[in-house]
């Protein structure tokens, strides 16, 4: 994925209250459980970093993510890079209220662009697996 390219942008409404989805998207427990299994810990406030890594044809990526902006119930920024790898995204999680009980709409923008060598990185695969966490794992998670 490059700078250039448009964001990413994934929605999904959810048959539940948005307290019970913010909790869903905060709580280390639950997200192990829809999320990356492979993370430690998770906090939602202003500066906690944290590191995983996630193995993926053979290699390992570490992820490394720093919260920049919490709105509790309505809203996560976070930074995301890989250690050891160019590249740095944006990613925004924010919450309404809705018909059916509540909303998610993520955006993923690239701030730096990523190896453009590296087939992990290309756009497809990122949307791919947007689309996979936020309309597959996270409503069975919910359900």
């Amino acid at each position: 994925m490059r700078s250039t390219d448009p964001p990413v942008i994934v929605e999904q409404e959810f048959n539940v209250p948005i307290d019970q989805l913010w909790r869903a998207l905060t709580e280390p427990e639950q997200m192990r459980q829809w999320f990356f299994a492979e993370m430690s810990d998770f906090q939602p406030c202003l500066g906690f970093e944290t590191r995983f890594t996630i193995e993926h044809d053979d290699r390992e990526y570490v992820h490394h993510w720093e919260i920049t902006e919490v709105v509790e119930n309505e809203k996560i920024v976070s930074i995301w890079q890989y250690k050891d790898c160019p590249g740095k995204g944006l990613v925004v999680w924010e919450l309404s209220p809705s018909a059916s009980g509540s909303r998610l709409k993520l955006t993923n923008e690239i701030l730096e662009s990523f190896p453009q060598d590296d087939p992990a990185f290309e756009r497809e695969n990122c949307e791919g697996g947007w689309n996979y966490f936020i309309k597959e794992q996270l409503p069975a998670h919910l359900n």
